[in-house]
Parts: structure tokens; sequence; C-alpha cells
């Protein structure tokens, strides 16, 4: 949609001139008011006033600073695998933004295709959501998705995810930049995780640990990279990666980081000759895919591709139209791997030291 690739091209401040530059001024203005709001409500949870509320197992937390497009979802499909793994009953709870039915938004229809057998309970009351997973299937861990900002809920474990190809969202809090509070907010996180460095030079990821430290010196920070695994059509059939190189391709990308996929796609050698940029959680109409195949035809693109996020709501592509694939792509830690299994090990610790008997 144009209006959302003008706003970003606003923020970031891509365009210019005195229209631009005056627009820039009054978001600066409403960015205060929203940073003094986020700041308050912080204030009030340090001093006591407010105070978190415990389920009956331990909370991990997935978060991150600014609003969405930090890859965060891959990390929570690692962490619910490596649970698993484990031998632990895990559930997921989420606000569900964006979700126009009762099966819930298209994070939880991907969570569906990749774990179907999970507990996943979306609820903008996270503390209800936790209660109804634990008595749904008797969970051992709940893994709360972007849940930095829902200071409500205790969590045993606070992680924050930190997008390497635009960790401090413009510099500005929502709406002039993307930040949902001010970075000082790291202060309460246990863990930091840089996301897609592979994206980013080294000196770029250096530069940003050296911020996370700035305001949070005893932070563990680790690294990960993006690790695409394939394509995948709204059928379920799979290719390789290799099997779309060559090829005219149009993106396209319902995310909070569009950006950051196509760059994804640009560094895997692939031949983008258009990208569609769409709002986070965009629900596609009627309208939506005649325009795509449209813009498709005028730059003689041989296929579309988009992520798994967007794929789901894509199940019935009508037929006769160029193919749709969607990137399967997975997270890989890549520095300080063996803390992130520490702090992952000292939770599973509290779980073995107590028996789940009532929810409080």
């Amino acid at each position: 949609m144009r209006w959302y690739a003008a706003y970003f091209d606003l923020i970031s401040g891509r365009r210019v001139g005195p229209w631009p530059t005056a627009a820039r001024g009054v978001l600066a203005l409403l960015s205060k008011i929203y940073a003094m709001g986020a700041g308050l409500k912080n204030q009030l949870y340090d001093a006591g006033w407010f105070h978190p509320q415990q389920v009956s197992v331990p909370v991990i937390s997935i978060g991150n600073l600014t609003t969405g497009g930090t890859g965060k979802s891959p990390l929570v499909h690692w962490l619910v695998q490596e649970l698993q793994s484990r031998g632990v009953r895990v559930g997921v709870v989420s606000r569900g933004y964006g979700g126009r039915t009762d099966a819930g938004n298209d994070e939880a229809a991907e969570l569906r295709q990749r774990f179907p057998s999970l507990v996943h309970v979306q609820n903008r009351d996270r503390v209800a959501a936790c209660r109804q997973a634990i008595d749904q299937d008797a969970v051992q861990v709940i893994v709360a998705d972007d849940g930095f900002q829902h200071r409500r809920l205790h969590r045993d474990l606070d992680i924050v995810v930190i997008d390497a190809t635009q960790p401090w969202g413009y510099g500005a809090c929502l709406p002039r930049g993307l930040l949902r509070e001010s970075i000082r907010g790291m202060r309460r996180a246990d863990l930091a995780i840089i996301n897609r460095v592979e994206l980013v030079a080294p000196k770029r990821v250096q530069q940003i640990v050296e911020v996370i430290h700035r305001q949070a010196p005893d932070l563990v920070v680790a690294q990960a990279i993006t690790e695409p695994g394939g394509w995948i059509n709204p059928q379920g059939e799979r290719i390789p990666l290799a099997a779309l190189r060559g090829q005219r391709l149009l993106a396209f990308a319902g995310i909070g980081n569009p950006r950051a996929f196509t760059e994804l796609l640009q560094k895997q050698e692939l031949n983008v000759v258009e990208a569609c940029l769409f709002p986070d959680h965009h629900a596609y109409g009627p309208a939506d895919l005649a325009q795509l195949q449209q813009n498709a035809e005028t730059h003689q693109a041989e296929a579309l591709v988009c992520t798994r996020k967007d794929l789901v709501k894509l199940s019935e592509w009508p037929q006769g139209l160029r193919p749709v694939w969607a990137l399967d792509i997975g997270l890989k830690l890549v520095e300080s791997a063996e803390a992130v299994q520490r702090a992952i090990d000292r939770v599973l610790e509290k779980t073995r030291r107590e028996t789940p008997s009532s929810n409080r």
C-alpha cells in the first residue's frame, strides 16, 4: 500500500522538502506525548505502585523495543521447538493483534501450521491467557509473545529482540519513529538478542552492542541470523531455495519490517524486480490480489514471493494466476548461544522444583 511505504519514507527522512519536514515536526510532538505515557507507566511499576501478577508456571517473554518487524516470530518458533525437544509442555500466549476471526491472527495461523498440537491463547489480558493455557493443557512453561511492554504479567526470563537492520526505530517513539518506549527500557531485560546480523556489516553490529551496554552494562547480548530453508506454496508443496534463482520475482509482505524481507531475498541472490509493501497483519482482499497480479504483469515477474506470515492468509490463491511461494525461514544463534541455553536451563530448573497446582 502506497501510504504505508510513504510513512516509512517520511519517518526515515528519505522524503525531503518543506512539507515532509513540517509533518515530521508534528509527529515529533505526538511522539513526546506517547513517550511520556510509556515512561509514566514504567515509573509506576518501577516504584511499586503497580505489581506484576504471577501464574503457576514459569513465563519466558519475547518482545522488542520497536513496533513489530524485529524477527521475533522466528525466535518464538525456535524457543517452542527447543522446549518441546526437552520434553517440556509449552504454551504460547499473545495479544492477537490484527485478528479478525475466532481463529486468531496470522501469527496464530502460522503457529498452527508449524506446531499443530501447541496450545496458543490470544487475549489482550495476558494473565488470563496464561491461566487458560495452564488449565487447558497443564503446560509447564509459557512463552509470552510480544510481552516486553506488558508489565502486568510477571516473567521469569525477559528477552528483548533487536533488529540489526533498524535497531532503534529511527530514534524516536511512535508516531515519529517506531520505538514503543525509550531504549532505557533494555535495563529491564535479562537477555538481548540482536537478530538479522547477517544483513549488516560487523561494525554496525558492534555499534548496536555498544549502545546496549551504555544503557544496560551487564545485559547479556546474543546474536542471531536468519536461515532460509526453502519455499512453500499454499498447497503445502515445497521446493529448494535455489529453485527460484534466475526467475523474475515480485516480492510482497505485510509484516512489521518488510524491507528486511526484501533485503534477505536480495542477499540470497534472488532477482526481485518489484517489492510491494503492506502494513503489518494486512488482510489481503481480492483487490490486493488483483493489484499484485497486475504489478507482476507490468514487471514481467514469473512468480510472487512472500513470508509465511503472509501465506497463511492466501490459502485460496486463485487458479490461473502466477504462482506464489513463501520463504520458510528459521533462526540460528551465532554468538553467545551458550548464554541463551543457560538462561533457558534456569527457567526449566524452576519447573523441576515446582509442581503447578493452581494459578496464583
